[in-house]
């Protein structure tokens, strides 16, 4: 008998359609959002939906940043200090790079537009 592998996630790009209140791929439907109907329920419905549509591309920045921080902390424990320094403007261009990848995702996940 094979083993069935399963997806970290459904694939493709997902979205949340508010009007339909569900986050969904071209594929298929993610979840659907409850919410109540006063306009505080309603408005935490909307942010809910827009930070599960965020789900994969947050999972994914996570994964190269925590990479991305063992390996700077690899570096700075083994380097030399003036090796360290002579990459510094480089190392740091690097990391405000990163910044601002995880920055938009961030912002995309709470719900503010692209």
């Amino acid at each position: 008998m094979s083993e069935i592998k399963l997806q970290p996630h459904a694939p493709g790009e997902w979205k949340f359609l508010a009007a339909f209140g569900r986050v969904e791929t071209d594929r298929r439907v993610i979840c659907y959002i409850a919410g109540g109907t006063s306009e505080i329920a309603m408005e935490e419905a909307m942010l809910n939906g827009k930070l599960i549509a965020a789900a994969p591309e947050l999972k994914e920045v996570c994964s190269v940043a925590l990479t991305e921080f063992m390996g700077l902390a690899a570096y700075l424990g083994t380097c030399a200090e003036d090796v360290i320094i002579a990459n510094l403007k480089s190392t740091i261009a690097s990391l405000e790079g990163k910044i601002e990848v995880l920055s938009r995702v961030i912002r995309k996940a709470e719900g503010e537009s692209q």
